[in-house]
């Protein structure tokens, strides 16, 4: 298989390799990718939510927790792949308290996958404010709402 074969959903279910386990197909134009987690393993119910966290907080809040526990037999039937857990802050502090807070938030989510004993490898990414969703950077008027959807940790599954 090359890295830009692409198969659609359908003829991904039915495609097996010579062991009888079902394929995990590459897409897009970064090498090592797999296809989005939608389209590759959210026909077998793995859940693609975003987590989010709490102000100033890496504790998991219960919704978070459901999410991971949906994805843990899956993880498990796909060994070989790398789990990159990047983590994000809102504006609000000093950009290193930020970027030492959003890779606690990672941590969080890689500690609760690891309680499972999933034998993937698991890569925890601290990238602080950087991947702001909105414009509730530093100076800006933006209520708690908003600098909400900055606090979260976003799933990648990558070959090894």
């Amino acid at each position: 298989m090359t890295p830009k074969e692409t198969l659609n959903p359908e003829e991904m279910q039915e495609s097996v390799d010579s062991r009888g386990r079902e394929k995990i197909f590459i897409i897009d134009d970064e090498p090592n990718v797999c296809l989005t987690l939608r389209e590759a393993l959210g026909s077998e119910g793995f859940d693609v939510t975003t987590f989010y966290f709490d102000n100033n907080t890496a504790s998991l809040r219960s919704e978070t927790i459901a999410a991971l526990e949906k994805n843990i037999e899956l993880l498990k039937k796909y060994p070989d792949l790398k789990i990159v857990l990047n983590g994000y802050s809102d504006a609000k502090g000093s950009e290193e308290h930020n970027r030492r807070l959003s890779k606690k938030r990672a941590e969080s989510v890689k500690q609760f996958l690891k309680q499972y004993a999933l034998k993937n490898k698991i890569e925890v990414n601290g990238k602080g404010e950087t991947g702001l969703v909105n414009n509730c950077g530093d100076d800006s008027d933006c209520d708690d709402t908003m600098h909400q959807k900055n606090r979260r940790v976003e799933i990648k599954i990558v070959k090894k």
